[in-house]
């Protein structure tokens, strides 16, 4: 039986490994653009963004037409004296509305500003944040995918290595304790494959569920992974700088501090301005005035500056540990691209020499110099090497996306 195609099929799950697709663009891994532009641009998580949006802009035209309204007030009576029997009609008009300082005019308007800005950069966050679980459940199908076509063919093999176990115990060559562990083996080959298949159509069905209109990954050869360009250090201050949660971090503490200041400014409290018309002694007197009324601040407004600054203060601790964790993120993003690359290589070098050594085995046992328990035990390690080199590739894409991603150089905006 030495004509058991046993390197066929070790060559076909090489092939599985990617080795022969080195020559592919890891691009073309990814989804459409397209699509995934339009799809994000639709997300519900955008979508309620941009109602954020919406809500900043509102609050900002608020701000700049200011607290105040124009009130008006008037006012009818009657006017008599003792031992006169005559009776006056009187009324009374007045026009009145406070009036912004105009520092604070000026103050409401860089807060409606940041207001909007901040919305925007929510916006952008959303969106990147959004792309990031898409990239992850894609990734995750294609390794649910990868895996089932694995042990698609770790089946076919087990099935093959069945019928010339067979042959040869027919053959009087081997004991048929051989032909039942070959048969075990198939059996149990076949539930990993079975086992494999179902959690791709789950993860197919959750795709579907998760992302309308956006296209399942294909069937097609994935690329070997590549190791990113330059170091993860230039990597990692090229994503911080484009990082939109740090970007919205810095302007809640802008919107703090102004909003601090704003309160400070309230020491001074707004003046109210009115104009006022009078009739009296049934118009034989007229009276025309403007007043002025001026609200004097006391410890509750000093109170509040005091709150309002240490607001402030949490505001920039805050953002210091935000940033600090998402130069710690970055770090870790930009190491793991080239790390998982390196993990890739190492296994998918070890994955060849324990096929290699498979395939020994069973030269072996074809000769009658190996048992049927040494090839099957070295084919299980074979394939378990083999599992391990084919989700280091999927990591080492992965993270390769994610850096790309984070450094938004993949499915930016226009």
């Amino acid at each position: 039986m030495t004509g058991f195609p046993w390197r066929s099929w070790s060559v076909t799950l090489f092939l599985l490994a990617g080795s022969a697709w080195a020559e592919v663009p890891w691009q073309t891994v990814l989804p459409p653009t397209e699509p995934v532009l339009r799809w994000l641009a639709e997300s519900p998580q955008v979508q309620a963004a941009n109602a954020g949006m919406a809500l900043a802009k509102a609050q900002s035209q608020r701000l700049q037409a200011g607290p105040y309204e124009w009130t008006l007030k008037t006012g009818f009576q009657r006017r008599s004296s003792d031992g006169t029997p005559e009776r006056l009609r009187e009324q009374e008009w007045a026009l009145e509305r406070g009036v912004r300082w105009p520092n604070k005019v000026a103050q409401d308007e860089k807060l409606g500003h940041l207001l909007q800005s901040e919305s925007e950069a929510a916006r952008e966050d959303a969106r990147h944040e959004t792309a990031r679980s898409l990239l992850a459940d894609w990734f995750e199908q294609l390794k649910a995918r990868a895996s089932a076509q694995r042990q698609s063919a770790q089946l076919a093999l087990a099935e093959q290595q069945l019928a010339g176990v067979r042959l040869r115990v027919k053959a009087g060559e081997v004991a048929p304790l051989d032909a039942l562990a070959a048969q075990a083996d198939q059996a149990r080959a076949q539930a990993l494959a079975s086992q494999a298949h179902s959690r791709w159509q789950v993860l197919q069905r959750q795709w579907q569920g998760r992302y309308p209109g956006l296209p399942a990954p294909l069937a097609a050869p994935l690329p070997d992974p590549v190791a990113p360009e330059g170091d993860a250090a230039r990597w990692a201050q090229n994503i911080l700088r484009h990082s939109h949660e740090l970007e919205w971090a810095q302007l809640r503490v802008e919107i703090v501090q102004a909003q601090a200041e704003r309160q400070q400014q309230e020491r001074w409290a707004d003046p109210l301005l009115g104009v006022r018309s009078a009739n009296e002694r049934s118009g034989s007197e007229r009276v025309l005035g403007v007043y002025v009324s001026l609200p004097l601040g006391g410890a509750a407004r000093q109170a509040q500056v005091a709150a309002a600054q240490a607001e402030a203060e949490q505001a920039r601790q805050r953002l210091t540990l935000i940033e600090r964790e998402l130069r710690a993120k970055a770090a870790e993003v930009a190491s793991a691209a080239f790390d998982q690359h390196a993990a890739w290589q190492q296994l998918h070098h070890a994955s060849e020499q324990t096929w290699r050594s498979a395939d020994l085995q069973w030269r072996a046992y074809t000769l009658g110099e190996a048992s049927l328990a040494d090839v099957l035990q070295a084919r299980r390690l074979a394939q378990e090497d083999a599992q391990a080199a084919e989700n280091a590739r999927m990591d080492a894409l992965h993270s390769h996306a994610r850096l790309v991603l984070d450094a938004h150089q993949l499915w930016a905006q226009e």
